[in-house]
C-alpha cells in the first residue's frame, strides 16, 4: 500500500515520467494483478512519449501469459520508439524463439548485433537460436567466441555450454564447462554454474556430491539467490529430511516473500504430509504478501474443499480469489467444479463456467469441463456448441503459437 501511494504521488507530480509508470506496473504484475498492471502500462504509454523500456516491459508481461499477438504489437512499438534498444530486441527474440519462430528471432538478433556487435546477451541469444534450430556446432562456436570476453561473457558462455552438453547427454563435457564457469565467470554466473552442476549430479544419482555442491554454492553467493535456494529446497524435498526442507523453505520466503511460488510449493508440500494447519498457514501468509496470485487462492480453496471438507470456507476463498484475480479462468473453473461435485450443483457451476468463458485468452480446459457438464445433464445441443467453440479456440491458439496468422 505504501509503495502504491508513492507511485501515485510520483505519477501525479510528473505524469509524463515513463519509468514511474513502468515501475508501478511491474510491481502490480509481480503481485499477480495483471489487469491493473495492464492499465498502468497503458496510462504510461498514453501520457508519455514513446518509451521503449516501458513498452518492452509491457510486451514481456503479455508474452508470459500467452498473449503472443498483443506482445508482438507492443514489441514492435518499442522497437519503433528506439530501434537500438538492446533489451527490447533480446526479449522480443526470446519470445519468438520460445514459440518456435526461430527465423524471426534470428532476424531480430542480427539487427541488434548490427548496432551492438559485442553485446554478450545478444550473442548468447543467437547461440540459443542456433541450438533451437538444431545447429549445435554453430551454437558451440558462438559460445566459444564468447569465452574470449570478460568475466560476465565467460560466465554466460560456459554456463550455456554446460547446459547444451548436458542436454545432449555429454555429461563429462558439461561438468568441465560448469567448472570453468565457476572459475572464470562473475558472481551471478558462478552461482548458476554451481546450481546446474549440482543438478547434473542429481541426474547421475550422486546425491552426496550434489548436496556438497549445493552447500558450496550457497557459501559462494547462492544463499542470497532465491532461485538457487528454491532449487535446493526441491532437492531436499525429494532426497532430504523434513526439518532441513522446512529450514530452506523459511530461508526462501525470507529472501523473496513476494514470490508466490515459494508459498505455494511450501503449502503443497505440507499438504502432501497431511499437515493441513501448516499448509493453511502457508497459503494464508502467501495471499497476504501476493493477494493477486490466483494459484495461491486456488490451492487454499482446494485444500479447504477436498482435504478439510469445509465447502463454506472454500467458497469464501473462491469469492475472495476471483475478486482479487477476476481474469484467471482456471480459478473460475475450479470453483465451478467444486460446486458441481460438492456444492450447489449444476446451475451454479454453469454460471461460474459462463463467467470464466469470457476471459481472454480462452482457457481450453474450462470449455471442455463445461461441455462435459452439459453432456452429463442431457443438454447435448449446448455440449455440441461448446465443443465447437473448443475446436475453434484450439485451432486459433495453434496458429498463434506457430507464429502464423
Amino acid at each position: 500500500h505504501e509503495a502504491r501511494k508513492l507511485f501515485r504521488k510520483a505519477t501525479l507530480a510528473k505524469e509524463d515520467h515513463a519509468p514511474s509508470w513502468q515501475a508501478w506496473a511491474l510491481l502490480e504484475a509481480e503481485l499477480g494483478r495483471t489487469r491493473e498492471a495492464r492499465k498502468l502500462f497503458g496510462r504510461g504509454a498514453t501520457c508519455c512519449k514513446p518509451h521503449a523500456p516501458l513498452l518492452a516491459a509491457w510486451a514481456s508481461m503479455e508474452s508470459r501469459i500467452g498473449r503472443i499477438e498483443e506482445a508482438r504489437m507492443l514489441f514492435l512499438r518499442a522497437h519503433e520508439a528506439d530501434e537500438k534498444h538492446a533489451p527490447t530486441i533480446l526479449q522480443w527474440s526470446a519470445m519468438e524463439r520460445r514459440v518456435g519462430a526461430t527465423g524471426e528471432a534470428k532476424r531480430l538478433l542480427a539487427k541488434g548485433l548490427h548496432h551492438h556487435s559485442q553485446n554478450t546477451h545478444l550473442l548468447h541469444g543467437m547461440a540459443l537460436v542456433e541450438k533451437a534450430e538444431g545447429n549445435l556446432d554453430a551454437a558451440r562456436q558462438q559460445l566459444m567466441e564468447l569465452t574470449k570476453g570478460g568475466a560476465k561473457a565467460r560466465g554466460v558462455a560456459f554456463h550455456a555450454l554446460g547446459k547444451l552438453e548436458a542436454e545432449q547427454g555429454n555429461f563429462h563435457k558439461a561438468r568441465v564447462a560448469y567448472q570453468q564457469g565457476i572459475k572464470q565467470g562473475d558472481d551471478s554466473c558462478r552461482v548458476k554454474c554451481y546450481l546446474d552442476l549440482a543438478q547434473l549430479e542429481v541426474l547421475q544419482g550422486t546425491l552426496d556430491e550434489a548436496r556438497r555442491l549445493f552447500e558450496t554454492g550457497a557459501a559462494h553467493g547462492g544463499h542470497s539467490d532465491a532461485t538457487y535456494v528454491q532449487a535446493w529446497v526441491r532437492f531436499e524435498k525429494r532426497h532430504g529430511n523434513e526439518n532441513r526442507t522446512r529450514e530452506l523453505f523459511r530461508a526462501s520466503v525470507d529472501l523473496s516473500p513476494q514470490d508466490p511460488r515459494v508459498w505455494l510449493q511450501w503449502g503443497m508440500w505440507e499438504r502432501s504430509r497431511d499437515r493441513v494447519e501448516a499448509a493453511r498457514a502457508c497459503f494464508s501468509r502467501g495471499v497476504k504478501h501476493t493477494s493477486g496470485n490466483a494459484f495461491l487462492w486456488q490451492a487454499w480453496a482446494v485444500l479447504e474443499a477436498y482435504t478439510a471438507q469445509n465447502v463454506e470456507s472454500a467458497r469464501r476463498l473462491f469469492v475472495k480469489g476471483t475478486k482479487a484475480c477476476p481474469e484467471d479462468a482456471p480459478l473460475w473453473m475450479e470453483w465451478a467444479l467444486m460446486e458441481q461435485s460438492k456444492g450447489e450443483g449444476a446451475q451454479r457451476a454453469r454460471q461460474l463456467f459462463e463467467q470464466g468463458s469470457h476471459i481472454q485468452p480462452p482457457h481450453v480446459p474450462l470449455f471442455s469441463a463445461w461441455a462435459r457438464l452439459e453432456e452429463s445433464h442431457g443438454n447435448l445441443e449446448k455440449a455440441a456448441e461448446l465443443d465447437k467453440q473448443l475446436s475453434e479456440i484450439e485451432a486459433m491458439q495453434r496458429g498463434v503459437f506457430r507464429g502464423t496468422p
